[in-house]
C-alpha cells in the first residue's frame, strides 16, 4: 500500500451525550466497513465511545493524527480542526441522515401474527409538550393503551421525568442496553418533542432508527391531539388518537416489520450515510488481491457434526468457471474437508475458544471485516439455522457483496421464529430440497421467499468406488457382509449408550464386519475385537459400496445420501434443536426407503436385524430408493448463486428451481 495519512477516518463528536451515541453508531458502521478509524475525544470517553474503543472499532492515538477525512459534528465556518488534527477533506457529520448499525439492533419477531395483544414501546420525546406524566395523560395515549402491556423508551441523552402509570418499565435506547431495550416490543409509538439539530428530522432521529432496524412498526404523534402517523412508507393513512387501540389491534406485525426493516436500510442504512459521507472510496484503498473472477465466500456455521459445511462443499465443486469459490467456516472440519484447489479460512467458534457469546460477537466482527477485505467476494453463502448477527453486519456495511442463505428446510414444529425473522436481510434464498418433503410441518413451509433446488448431496452416484476398491480403501473383506454405524460418540461397550447398543447388536450377525464413524474409540470402551473398526476418511459416502447395510441418524446429508446411493439402512431420529430426523425416519419408513429405528436399544436393533440381513428385502429398499430419488441440486443451487452474482434479480430466480 501506497504511503499516506495512517488512518481512513478520524471522528471527532461532539460534547452531547446524545452526540456520542451517535458517533458509536457511526464507529460500528466504519468498523464493519473495514476502515482504520481514529477517535479524538476529551477524556473521560463517554460510556457509548468507551465500549467502540473496546470492542476494537476505533484507535485512540496521541496526536498528531492523520486522516483522509474527518468527520466532525459541527465544521466551523473556517473549517478548522482541533489542534493536532490534519484531513485531505473534512465532513461536518450533523449534515449526514442517521445512520444505524442496523445488526446492534435486529430483535427477532413473529414470522406469523398471534391473538396476543402487541407490546407497545412508547418513545418519549428527548424535551417538549409530552415530557411530564399530566401533559401525556392529557395527550389521550393513556387513555387509549389502558389495558395493553407498554414500556416507555426513552432516546439517547434523556432522561424520563414520568412516574405514571407506575406498570409501565422504563427502557433506555442507547448502546449499553442495545437490542434488549426492543427485545419484546412488537410496535413503537414516538411522541414529537421539539424540532431535532440541523439537517436531521424533528424529534428523537436516532432513537427512530433504532427502532427501525429492531423491526418495530414505528407510529408518530407530533403533540397532544395531533394525530398519529406512520413513519415508514407503505403503512396507511394517519391514525387519530382515539383510534390508537382499534390500530394497533388490528396491526398485521409480520409485514409491518418487514416495512420497516426496510425503511430502516432506505433511511438510515450504512451503505447510504457511507455515500453520502463520501466515505466509501477509502475502503477501496485498503489492500487486497484483485479476483480475477467474481469470488463466491462460502461461510458454514459450527453445528453439530459436518453437514453445513458439506453442503456448501457440494455447491463449490459444482461451481463454474465464472466465479472463484472459496471457503470460510466456524467448523474445525474445515482443513480436512475442503479441496486442495479452493482456498481457505478457518474461524473459531465460540465453543472453541472457550468463550461467552458476547464476546466472541465482538471477536467475529473484527475477524469477518478482515475476511471480507482479503477476500473482497461478490457474494457470501451462508449455511446454517442461525444467521449470526455479526455476519449479517457485513450485508448492510459492506456494500455491493451479496447474500445467500442455504436454509435447509424440515425444522421441528413451532422453532424457529427469531431465525426466519432475519431471513430480509438476505439478498437469496436457497432451500434445499428433501425427498421427505412432504411431512415437514416446520416453519419455511409455504413462505414462498426460497429457490428451492433438489436435495443436495456432496457426491454424485458416479464419484463412487466400486465395492473392491472402497472395501480396499476401508480395510474390509470385499466376499463377506459388513455394516455402517454412523451415530457419533459413545461407548461401544455400554449398550445404554445408541452407539453401543447398536454394535452390541451388530455383532450377534455372523460373519459381520461393522464400522463406525468415530475417529477415536472412546475411553474406557473393551477391546471388542478386529470385528469393530472406527472409519473417519472424508468424504465416507465414497465408499458406500462397502457396504451392505447401515445404521444412522435422520440428519439432512445422512439420510439423503443414504436414499440417493440406495444403502439400506434403519434410520434413528437423533433429537436436535432445530432438525426434525424422526420425521424423515417415519417417512423413510413409510415410503419402503428404510427402516426406523424408534428407540437404541439392543432389543430394538435385534428386531431389525432380520429385515436388514435379508438380501431380497434390502433389494426392495434399495429399489425404492431409485424410484424416490430426484437428483442431485447442488448444481441447481450454485448456479443460483451466480446467476445472482451475474446480476439477476432475485424475484427472477424464485421458482427457477425444483
Amino acid at each position: 500500500m501506497s504511503d499516506g495519512p495512517a488512518y481512513d477516518v478520524v471522528r471527532v463528536p461532539g460534547a452531547a451525550p446524545a452526540a456520542a451515541e451517535r458517533a458509536a453508531e457511526e464507529l460500528a458502521v466504519l468498523g464493519a466497513a473495514g476502515l482504520r478509524v481514529a477517535l479524538v475525544a476529551p477524556a473521560p470517553l463517554p460510556p457509548a465511545l468507551r465500549r467502540a474503543v473496546e470492542a476494537g472499532l476505533a484507535d485512540v492515538p496521541a496526536p498528531p493524527v492523520a486522516a483522509r477525512v474527518a468527520l466532525v459534528d459541527g465544521v466551523p465556518a473556517d473549517g478548522a480542526l482541533p489542534a493536532g488534527v490534519a484531513a485531505e477533506r473534512v465532513v461536518d457529520a450533523a449534515a449526514l441522515p442517521v445512520v444505524v448499525h442496523a445488526p446492534s439492533w435486529a430483535v427477532g419477531r413473529p414470522a406469523t401474527g398471534d391473538a396476543r395483544a402487541p407490546v407497545t414501546g412508547l418513545l418519549l420525546p428527548p424535551g417538549g409538550a409530552l415530557g411530564t406524566a399530566r401533559a401525556l395523560r392529557a395527550s389521550g395515549v393513556v387513555a387509549a393503551l389502558a389495558g395493553l402491556p407498554v414500556v416507555l423508551l426513552v432516546p439517547p441523552g434523556s432522561t424520563a421525568p414520568l412516574r405514571a402509570p407506575a406498570a409501565w418499565p422504563v427502557r433506555a435506547l442507547d448502546a449499553a442496553t442495545g437490542a434488549a431495550a426492543l427485545t419484546g416490543v412488537d410496535v413503537v409509538v414516538e411522541l414529537g418533542g421539539r424540532a431535532g439539530e440541523p439537517g436531521r428530522e424533528p424529534g428523537p432521529g436516532l432513537a427512530r432508527a433504532r427502532a427501525l432496524a429492531s423491526g418495530a412498526p414505528l407510529l408518530r404523534l407530533a403533540g397532544p391531539g395531533d394525530p398519529l402517523r406512520v413513519v415508514h412508507e407503505g403503512d396507511g393513512e394517519p391514525v387519530p388518537v382515539a383510534r390508537l387501540r382499534e390500530r394497533l389491534l388490528a396491526l398485521d406485525l409480520p409485514a409491518a416489520s418487514a416495512r420497516a426493516r426496510s425503511a430502516a436500510t432506505s433511511r438510515h442504512g450504512a451503505a447510504r450515510w457511507l455515500e453520502a459521507g463520501g466515505l466509501g472510496a477509502a475502503a477501496g484503498r485498503l489492500p487486497g488481491a484483485v479476483a480475477a473472477r467474481p469470488r463466491v465466500l462460502f461461510t458454514s456455521s459450527n453445528g453439530a457434526g459436518m453437514g453445513h459445511l458439506t453442503r456448501l462443499l457440494a455447491m463449490a465443486r459444482r461451481a463454474s468457471d465464472d466465479v472463484e469459490p472459496l471457503v470460510a467456516s466456524l467448523s474445525q472440519a474445515v482443513a480436512v474437508a475442503v479441496p486442495d484447489a479452493v482456498p481457505w479460512q478457518y474461524v473459531p467458534s465460540s465453543g472453541d475458544l472457550g468463550i461467552g457469546t458476547r464476546r466472541w460477537n465482538r471477536l467475529f466482527a473484527r475477524r469477518w471485516a478482515q475476511v471480507l477485505r482479503e477476500v473482497r467476494p461478490a457474494a457470501v453463502v451462508y449455511d446454517g439455522t442461525y444467521p449470526y448477527l455479526p455476519l449479517l453486519a457485513s450485508r448492510d456495511d459492506v456494500p455491493g457483496v451479496r447474500y445467500v442463505w442455504s436454509r435447509r428446510g424440515m425444522w421441528r414444529p413451532g422453532l424457529g421464529a427469531a431465525q426466519l425473522a432475519r431471513s430480509h436481510v438476505f439478498d437469496l434464498v436457497v432451500e434445499p430440497g428433501e425427498v421427505a418433503a412432504e411431512v415437514d410441518r416446520g416453519a419455511t413451509v409455504g413462505r414462498g421467499d426460497a429457490v428451492r433446488v433438489r436435495p443436495v448431496t456432496l457426491l454424485d452416484e458416479a464419484d463412487l468406488l466400486d465395492r473392491e476398491s472402497a472395501c480396499r480403501e476401508l480395510g474390509l473383506d470385499p466376499a463377506r457382509p459388513a455394516a455402517l454405524v454412523t451415530l457419533g460418540a459413545g461407548n461401544l461397550s455400554d449398550p445404554r449408550t445408541v452407539l453401543g447398543a447398536v454394535v452390541q447388536a451388530a455383532l450377534q450377525v455372523r460373519d459381520l464386519q461393522v464400522c463406525v464413524t468415530r475417529p477415536v474409540i472412546s475411553a474406557g470402551s473393551r477391546d471388542l475385537g478386529s470385528e469393530v473398526r472406527s472409519v473417519s476418511a472424508y468424504p465416507l459416502s465414497r465408499t458406500t459400496r462397502a457396504f451392505d447395510w447401515s445404521v444412522g441418524s435422520g440428519g439432512y446429508n445422512s439420510f439423503h445420501e443414504s436414499v440417493a446411493f440406495a444403502l439400506p439402512t434403519a434410520f434413528l431420529g437423533a433429537e436436535r434443536q432445530m432438525d426434525d430426523q424422526t420425521a424423515r425416519a417415519r417417512w423413510a419408513a413409510d415410503a419402503g426407503c428404510g427402516l426406523h429405528l424408534e428407540r437404541a436399544t439392543v432389543a430394538d436393533v435385534e428386531a431389525l436385524l432380520p429385515v436388514l440381513t435379508d438380501p431380497a428385502t434390502r433389494d426392495g429398499i434399495a429399489r425404492r430408493c431409485r424410484e424416490v430419488w430426484p437428483g442431485n441440486g447442488a448444481q441447481d443451487a450454485v448456479r443460483a448463486v451466480e446467476a445472482l452474482v451475474a446480476g439477476a434479480a432475485p424475484a427472477e430466480l424464485l421458482g427457477a428451481g425444483a
